[in-house]
């Protein structure tokens, strides 16, 4: 008897087993799809082939398959976040790991493989009329260039390192900075920005397991760049916010509107505007985008939920259009509200570019070179341009065979008169985007046959 029981049991998981395999293999999506939490397209179904199960990939693809499309599977890794932070434990994630590592720099080029997938981009070039320099010829000499870092402070007064880079590579990327620069007029400028993760920015504002950051990598750049080329601290400018808990997500990496508020103020503060203030924008909600917007005086008076995120209400008749080889246009939407997640801003990554016609006029026209962090902050800038251009280099979006020029074309195109990057520390200043990506892309005519 209780071996019959017993083979019952296991037969009975055998089934539930096999049952719950065959649901999880026809019931998800089979393409491959956006995720708009993670900001990456989960893995879609193999193709097979006898060449790819022999050399292991279809195996490999399809354990990413499985591993992407399990039921409920955001929900679950949100679920088990929040016990591990109720019974003590941070969320398992990069920061905390990092931390642990005693005053050692990070390899930062295994951060980026969450932000960008080295199969969705371009690899260099590696022909004689598309190769740049490995050295730009207008980056300072690196003798003497102290390395640079960003830090977490410990309660005691300590520092752990978070990231850090040598000499040569901040002299590198301020030779590039220098080479935007010398592509805009008189009065024009470059800003730049790298800000942290949430893994990064969280322990600080909302769990307090680190007492604040340092950064000095912006003191350091800041002397090998032309006048014109500002290098902001996210940290600095982020310091009067810290009782501000909603800085950053819990959900992905990235920072929430009103972070990305404060980044703009000090940007467009430092060249000679008066940056409209938080609460002077209409807002919708995420969760209840069918009611429209809100009033400022009716959202100060709210409980928002952490992750409700905050969506600018744009009151001027922005016309947006998709640009390929240099003066195609198709018409696009400024948001794309299919979304539900953080892609709801601007729609994600579209392009190889896209131009932003704000309604104003005010003679200047922006170029914004940003990952996913400078999505949200792009609406703040519109008042303060008639047109706003935007990329995204780091992923296939940035197709050359759709670009037909240079980055340096684009800029004398559309008369451009400032220039952002805005990038969060997923975007390593080590890592393909700033170490060839920037200068190459500035300088390559995609137009000739490419």
């Amino acid at each position: 008897m209780k071996k019959t029981v017993a083979f019952i049991s296991i037969y009975l998981c055998l089934l539930v087993l096999f049952s719950a395999g065959l649901f999880l293999l026809f019931t998800p999506e089979k393409t491959e799809v956006l995720s708009q939490d993670e900001n990456r397209m989960l893995q879609g179904f193999p193709q097979f082939s006898l060449s790819s199960l022999l050399n292991g990939d279809y195996m490999d693809a399809f354990e990413s398959y499985l591993s992407d499309r399990f039921p409920a599977r955001q929900q679950l890794v949100r679920c088990s976040d929040s016990f591990m932070r109720l019974f003590g434990e941070k969320t398992v994630n990069t920061a905390e790991l990092l931390a642990a590592e005693v005053e050692a720099p990070i390899d930062s080029s295994q951060g980026s493989a969450a932000f960008s997938d080295p199969a969705l981009t371009p690899s260099p070039p590696s022909s004689p009329e598309t190769q740049v320099s490995s050295l730009s010829s207008d980056s300072p000499d690196e003798k003497d260039i102290p390395s640079g870092s960003f830090r977490y402070i410990n309660s005691d007064g300590s520092t752990t390192v978070i990231e850090q880079y040598s000499g040569e590579t901040l002299s590198y990327l301020a030779g590039v900075l220098n080479q935007y620069r010398d592509c805009l007029p008189d009065d024009g400028t470059v800003s730049f920005i790298n800000a942290p993760i949430s893994d990064y920015g969280n322990p600080v504002v909302r769990w307090h397991t680190h007492a604040g950051w340092e950064y000095d990598i912006d003191e350091i750049m800041q002397e090998l760049v032309k006048d014109g080329v500002i290098i902001y601290d996210a940290t600095e400018i982020l310091a009067p916010a810290m009782d501000n808990r909603n800085l950053f997500s819990t959900e992905d990496h990235h920072w929430h509107v009103i972070a990305a508020w404060y980044a703009f103020r000090d940007m467009i503060s430092a060249l000679g505007y008066h940056p409209t203030e938080f609460y002077e924008y209409d807002y919708m909600l995420r969760n209840s985008l069918q009611r429209g917007a809100y009033t400022p005086e009716q959202l100060q008076s709210m409980t928002l939920e952490d992750e409700d995120l905050l969506i600018q209400q744009i009151n001027s008749p922005v016309k947006t259009w998709l640009i390929t080889h240099l003066t195609e246009r198709t018409p696009s939407d400024v948001y794309d509200f299919r979304y539900h997640g953080y892609t709801i801003y601007l729609g994600g990554s579209k392009g190889p570019y896209r131009l932003f016609e704000t309604g104003y006029h005010t003679g200047r026209n922006a170029f914004i070179i940003g990952d996913s962090y400078s999505f949200c902050l792009i609406p703040y800038l519109f008042p303060y341009y008639d047109r706003v251009l935007q990329t995204d280099y780091r992923n296939a979006i940035y197709k050359t065979s759709e670009v037909g020029a240079s980055a340096r074309q684009y800029i004398e195109e559309y008369d451009i008169s400032d220039v952002y990057i805005i990038t969060c520390d997923g975007s390593p200043l080590d890592g393909p985007l700033f170490s060839w990506r920037l200068e190459t892309f500035l300088n390559t005519d995609y137009g000739k046959g490419a």
